[in-house]
Parts: structure tokens; sequence; C-alpha cells
């Protein structure tokens, strides 16, 4: 008799006792107040932390005289196999209108590869509601192999006349490396 190999599941790779996430960097922090409005504030379930940005500047990632906010996040490669969806939730009135994502391989400490298959990035809600978008088509991977070690979320065309944005919780998914009953499953 064949033993069946048990699915991986999909759990939150940004929760703090999964610790998928090994470090996150971020364009701007309002009024360079970290410990308020840093990067990391947004990969909590706490809904009263958030990363708030200072006003949009050129530059970042694609058009380089383009207003534009980035979150960049490193994963720890000894805990996260593979990314399968963001999710967003925004402060409505400060949020961007469109976000593109680029990776890092591991292979390649240095290039940014833009992910999108046509070229299109996402187009945001001006809502306050959880918005989700599924990345794994547009990520590299292999059985079982790790193959990218970073991505960064380039945000343009802001609701805020001068590109300030807030993203109370950024929730990213995806598969672990090794199987733990600690994870915190996707719809549990």
């Amino acid at each position: 008799m064949e033993k069946s190999e048990k699915q991986p599941a999909v759990v939150l790779l940004s929760a703090p006792e999964v610790g998928g996430i090994a470090s996150v960097r971020c364009s701007s922090i309002l009024n360079k107040n970290g410990k308020l409005y840093g990067p990391k504030n947004c990969l909590t379930e706490d809904e009263t932390t958030c990363w708030n940005t200072d006003a949009a500047k050129g530059g970042g990632g694609g058009d380089e005289d383009e207003p534009s906010q980035w979150l960049q996040i490193e994963f720890d490669p000894s805990v996260v196999q593979h990314v399968t969806s963001l999710g967003f939730q925004w402060q409505a009135g400060f949020i961007p209108e469109s976000c593109k994502l680029y990776y890092r391989r591991v292979d390649d400490a240095i290039s940014w590869i833009e992910a999108a298959d046509d070229g299109e990035s996402w187009e945001m809600e001006d809502d306050h509601a959880m918005q989700t978008f599924d990345v794994e088509r547009l990520l590299p991977t292999t059985d079982q192999a790790i193959t990218v070690q970073a991505i960064r979320l380039v945000f343009t065309d802001f609701t805020d006349f001068y590109g300030r944005i807030t993203l109370y919780r950024l929730q990213v998914w995806g598969l672990c490396v090794k199987e733990g009953d600690h994870h915190q499953a996707k719809g549990s």
C-alpha cells in the first residue's frame, strides 16, 4: 500500500509564530517615526498599528519619474517555500490605486524581476476591506525548491494628493519548508 503524501497547508507567513519574514524595508515612514509607523507594523494582526508614509517621491521601481512608494519583504529561506497570495487592508482615502509586484531570486541577490505576466498592475479599491491578490502563478517555483528570496511591492497612482498611504495589514500567505502544528492555516 502506497503512503499518500500530505499536501502542505497554506499558512500566514507574516504571522510572528511562523517566522517567515526576515526583514522589511520601505520607501518612507511618516515623520521618520519607525516605532509608530514603520513597515513591520502592517505585518501584525493588530489593527491599531500601520505602515504610514510621507509624501511619494519619484523612483523606486518602474518609471523613475512617477511618484511611488514601495515595500520590500525578505523571506527566511529556512521557513518560506513559496508565496501564494497577498492581502491588503488600507485606510480609505490613503491608498495607492495600483501596485506592481517584483521579486528577487535566491540565486541573484541584485536583480529585481517584474512578476506580472502581462505588464499590468493590480488595481486597489479605495476601501478599508481586506483585498486579496493571488500571486502564486506570478512567482517562480519548482517542486520543494525555494526560488524567491524577496518581493518588492511598488505602489503608484494615489488617492491622496501627496501620495501618502496607510496600510493597516499586509497578509503574506504561502507554503512553509517544514510543516508544523503552530502555523495559522488559511481559512481558520
